[in-house]
């Protein structure tokens, strides 16, 4: 006599797409239905590393329904695209999987190509110029405000600048050591706060 086990994993994601800027949040929220007529407990995994399940263990009773978070939040704040954000949802008495899978979008917004011409440069202290090249990859005009870490005598020739989605733009930086600087390796980093997203993107290190 063949036995089947019910199926008694229904679930469905309530909002199947979201889209969010760099290193935004997106709440999914997931639908777990019993449709049997016995109590069911259910656990829910989501393999991705920048998602969380806060109930990630329920039980439910015949014919009860629950809608729970999921949780994405990307790391990496100059990753764009979409991708996928799939739960398994198993029952621990039939011992069924199923698996609902959301979408995840992430805009390009504000986030850019940053290109020092050099990276290694020597002064006799004597002044060098080193141009920076920055270019807005997003769908959205930015203004990115620059930061500057370092020793005094370099300085970047502008403290702000506001570049339309897809163009470029160059800046520079000024290296001015006086006779009383001490030799020596100095490393200096420049760094772009975008205003979209108020991330903030860091060039190579440049070694003077």
């Amino acid at each position: 006599l063949p036995i089947f086990k019910p199926d008694n994993v229904q679930t469905s994601f309530i909002n199947e797409s979201l889209t969010i800027l760099p290193c935004g949040r997106a709440t999914f929220r997931l639908r777990v239905l019993n449709p049997s007529t016995f109590s069911e407990t259910y656990l829910l995994n989501v393999t991705r590393n920048d998602s969380t399940i806060p109930d990630q263990t329920f039980t439910l009773l015949p014919r009860q329904e629950k809608t729970t978070n999921v949780i994405v939040t990307p790391t990496d704040c100059t990753a764009s695209g979409t991708s996928d954000v799939p739960v398994t949802i198993t029952s621990t008495n039939t011992n069924l999987t199923k698996t609902s899978t959301g979408k995840l979008t992430v805009l390009s917004s504000g986030i850019p190509d940053i290109l020092l011409e050099k990276t290694d440069v020597t002064s006799y202290h004597n002044p060098i110029f080193v141009p920076l090249h920055i270019i807005n990859t997003g769908d959205v005009p930015v203004t990115y405000t620059i930061f500057r870490e370092g020793p005094a005598f370099v300085t970047v020739n502008s403290s702000s600048i506001s570049i339309p989605s897809g163009q470029s733009a160059s800046l520079q930086v000024d290296i001015f050591p006086t006779n009383a600087t001490e030799d020596g390796t100095y490393d200096v980093r420049i760094s772009l706060r975008a205003n979209v997203t108020e991330q903030t993107y860091t060039a190579v290190p440049l070694h003077v």
